[in-house]
């Protein structure tokens, strides 16, 4: 697979329209996974459009579905494990919103909120 996460989520496109899902769903897995280790401006293109046509690709393809359910029930888990990274939980945030469970979100938000308060405290005490 290609270092160049646009290639990656153009390829995981055209893979998904010629109806290879299993291959358009390594892809989107590849460029959900990867793509901000190359290019961190790709924050938006992620949460957005790739979600979004994952989420497609899921109603053709039922295991792409499966995968970012899973992906979702892991960032559930880790951020009721205390999780404080940003990017989780804008992940979380986002695959909800495009699997049409934005309920989902909002009672993780205040415990997550006062997680990263608190790691955000403790690391000023730190210095």
């Amino acid at each position: 697979m290609t270092d160049d996460p646009l290639q990656t989520l153009r390829d995981a496109r055209d893979a998904a329209r010629r109806g290879a899902h299993a291959e358009a769903l390594e892809k989107y897995l590849w460029f959900h996974h990867h793509a901000l280790e190359h290019r961190p401006s790709l924050t938006g293109v992620r949460l957005s459009y790739a979600i979004s046509e994952w989420v497609e690709l899921g109603n053709a393809y039922p295991p792409a579905r499966e995968a970012l359910e899973s992906i979702q029930n892991n960032n559930l888990r880790l951020l009721k494990e205390g999780s404080c990274e940003h990017r989780r939980f804008h992940d979380f945030s986002s695959i909800n919103r495009y699997l049409g469970r934005s309920e989902l979100t909002l009672p993780c938000l205040p415990s997550w909120r006062n997680i990263n308060l608190n790691s955000h405290e403790h690391a000023s005490a730190l210095r």
